[in-house]
């Protein structure tokens, strides 16, 4: 689940992914406890779900929707391997700058759910059609713009056709 974005030879954009049971994906984590400090060796090659860790794409490349094909191309991989969806945690970083003006990570994300503030990154998740499932805390505390929040995010693959085993 890993994909490069070359342009003349030069790496400009990353990503990572790795495969998940449901329970894993949307239990309370952190980065580090769901790739294994980034390593991926939690991945499970019988999961449902596909979890992306790393989305890199460098600033004087952005504007390309080259984030969108990045997305695009998971949700082919999701198809491929007839994966229940994606999941992920993805950064607020303008909540850093707004959390005065709302009471709660909870209120930043539904006042950018409904538009009345503005997060880049949120806002692209939405508009791709994942839907927020949650908050989580200490996701990235590094992560100084998000104040260590992550949203955990999913998107349910349309195309996904439940397989039943056993008598009816």
């Amino acid at each position: 689940g890993c994909f490069v974005v070359l342009r003349d030879r030069e790496i400009i954009a990353y990503s990572a992914s790795l495969i998940l049971s449901e329970e894993k994906a949307f239990k309370t984590h952190t980065w580090s406890t769901i790739t294994a400090g980034g390593f991926a060796s939690t991945h499970d090659p019988d999961g449902e779900y596909l979890y992306g860790y790393e989305t890199c794409v460098i600033p004087g490349e952005r504007g390309l929707r080259i984030g969108q094909r990045i997305y695009n191309a998971r949700k082919g991989l999701v198809n491929f391997y007839q994966l229940k969806g994606i999941a992920f945690a993805g950064r607020i970083p303008n909540y850093h700058k707004k959390k005065k003006v709302v009471s709660s990570v909870e209120e930043y994300i539904e006042k950018v759910k409904n538009k009345e503030l503005s997060d880049s990154t949120l806002g692209f998740h939405l508009r791709n059609g994942f839907e927020v499932v949650g908050v989580l805390k200490d996701y990235l505390p590094e992560d100084k713009e998000s104040l260590g929040y992550a949203v955990h995010l999913k998107w349910d693959n349309p195309e996904y056709k439940a397989v039943f085993t056993g008598e009816s």
